[in-house]
């Protein structure tokens, strides 16, 4: 019984891991964006 549990924790990792790299390549243009828009302020603006 405690080898099925194990399977089933990696199983549900696994799905979680697939869903949330799905959601981030989906969002990666935006990420890219922010990240553009970020740096340009950075260089105009200066620190």
């Amino acid at each position: 019984m405690k080898d099925k549990k194990v399977y089933i924790q990696f199983a549900l990792i696994i799905v979680a891991s697939l869903i949330i790299g799905y959601s981030i390549g989906n969002f990666e243009e935006d990420i890219t964006s922010l990240w553009l828009m970020i740096n340009d302020g950075l260089r105009n603006y200066g620190l």
